[in-house]
C-alpha cells in the first residue's frame, strides 16, 4: 500500500496527464489525508482542497510543493 506522501506523487501524476481522470483520485487522496492528519483546522481543510483543484492546471508546481510540505507533517 501507499504512504500519503508516495499516493500524492502519483496523484499529481494522473492530473498533469488526465485530469478528468484525476479527480477520484484526488478525492481518495484528500480522505486519506484527513484520516491522517491531526485535527485540521477548516482553513487548513479548504486551502489543502483549493491545492489539489489546480494540481494538473496552471498553478500545478506550486499546489504540488505546498500539498508535498502538507504531506510531510
Amino acid at each position: 500500500m501507499l504512504d500519503l506522501r508516495e499516493a500524492l506523487e502519483l496523484t499529481a501524476l494522473i492530473a498533469e496527464h488526465d485530469r478528468p481522470r484525476s479527480q477520484r483520485y484526488t478525492v481518495r487522496w484528500f480522505v486519506r489525508y484527513l484520516n491522517a492528519a491531526d485535527a485540521p483546522t477548516i482553513d487548513e481543510v479548504a486551502f489543502i482542497g483549493a491545492c489539489l483543484a489546480a494540481l494538473g492546471g496552471q498553478s500545478h508546481a506550486e499546489a504540488l510543493s505546498v500539498l508535498r510540505a502538507m504531506a510531510g507533517r
